[in-house]
């Protein structure tokens, strides 16, 4: 499967961990504190990358904060990146 590939891969958010998960152990991490959402750490197993993966556990993640009106402090380097290129 490549980044092209239709097929959707699931994401599951864990709020008591605060975290979202994808497939395979990928994992965005995140903490709240009051109106904000610090997005601490993503992660995808290499043999999962190239796959929008990173990508679509961070879009799960925006929606749920600005669902809920937090704040979102990207914390985590993909994070701050994916922010500068996909909503400056």
């Amino acid at each position: 499967m490549n980044s092209s590939d239709p097929t959707p891969l699931p994401i599951e958010h864990q709020p008591a961990e605060q975290r979202f998960v994808g497939p395979g152990g990928a994992v965005l991490e995140y903490r709240l504190e009051e109106h904000r959402m610090v997005f601490a750490r993503t992660f995808v197993p290499e043999a999962l990358r190239g796959r929008s993966l990173a990508a679509r556990l961070t879009e799960a993640a925006l929606r749920f904060a600005r669902a809920r009106h937090y704040e979102v402090v990207p914390e985590c380097r993909y994070t701050a990146a994916y922010l500068r290129r996909h909503h400056p």
